[in-house]
């Protein structure tokens, strides 16, 4: 059964395609239409709403999957400018089960951080990855993306991208050699069942930035080893690092993330972060906590002695 459901849930994902990303859309009062232009705030149903980036983004593909009891859904904005030249590009998609999540939780743990192509801890290609995790899962990324590399020698060989390149050839999409990318996961579940991913995209050539001259993954500008000899790079990199650092905190409102689930990214120019008090943790959040603990116990995620240790630590704390 694990390794059916690690089969089928990976099988989705590369069906949405590394542009085609997260979040509850069917059942709000937003209603998605393919090639509809959307801005603002648009409601997911479960009492969520997400705020768009600044701009006027046109739905290029959705999906809403269900079997054996599992769901996921997933929509992919594009907002262009000068014709059909690729500004942005927002990504929204989530996956879950209630009958499956104890099976579901260990394959999120795997994909996120035993992924040896890409996944939620340090990498060579990565700009920054912010991970927070304790029976709980937290992560951001910022990086730059080869367009090229990506669709069609992608490092995973299983990746396809296949309605990617239909989207793209569908409306004619004129894409950047390099994007500048960051991605927001999220998923504890004392708060919902569901993994969530957030994508947002930009084409820093019509952001402001300079333009590229290399464009190879290793060879980029932006890639961390080279971007020190680009001062404008830097700069460039800087702000956007700031302004996801920003959408990281509204992406864990969104999720409606608890205190103890939430980053400190205030040095990364995010708005005064204020600090919990550790005088008064409530013995119901303690049994949460150890609760979600015992359940990755059980998965087999943590060993009996890991367990034992982070127990007694939040006990003591």
């Amino acid at each position: 059964m694990k390794k059916f459901l690690a089969i089928l849930v990976l099988g989705l994902i590369l069906f949405a395609g590394t542009a085609s990303a997260l979040y509850h859309y069917s059942s709000g009062k937003t209603r998605f239409v393919e090639g509809q232009f959307y801005e603002g705030e648009v409601n997911w149903g479960r009492n969520t709403s997400i705020i768009l980036p600044p701009g006027k983004f046109q739905l290029i593909d959705r999906f809403d999957w269900a079997s054996w009891g599992i769901t996921q859904k997933g929509v992919w904005f594009i907002e262009k400018i000068n014709g059909n030249t690729v500004h942005q590009e927002v990504s929204i998609y989530n996956v879950g089960s209630s009958k499956y999540q104890a099976y579901l939780r260990q394959w999120y743990y795997s994909y996120l951080f035993k992924n040896k192509y890409d996944g939620c801890y340090p990498r060579n290609e990565y700009t920054l990855v912010e991970v927070k995790k304790k029976g709980f899962y937290n992560c951001w990324i910022v990086r730059h993306i080869d367009v090229q590399k990506e669709l069609y020698a992608p490092d995973d060989p299983h990746t396809t991208h296949a309605y990617t390149k239909h989207g793209i050839k569908k409306y004619n999409l004129e894409y950047p050699r390099i994007l500048l990318c960051s991605e927001h996961i999220f998923f504890a579940a004392s708060v919902q069942e569901l993994l969530t991913v957030f994508w947002h995209c930009i084409n820093p050539d019509t952001h402001g930035a300079s333009k590229s001259k290399i464009f190879t993954e290793e060879g980029s500008e932006y890639h961390p080893s080279n971007i020190y000899q680009y001062p404008d790079k830097k700069k460039f990199m800087e702000e956007f690092i700031k302004t996801s650092a920003q959408q990281h905190k509204l992406f864990e409102k969104t999720m409606r993330a608890k205190e103890k689930h939430k980053m400190d990214l205030g040095e990364y120019g995010v708005g005064e972060i204020i600090k919990e008090t550790k005088t008064t943790s409530s013995s119901s959040d303690i049994t949460v906590e150890i609760k979600e603990l015992y359940e990755l116990y059980k998965e087999g995620v943590l060993t009996k002695e890991e367990f034992t240790k982070a127990k007694k630590k939040i006990l003591n704390e």
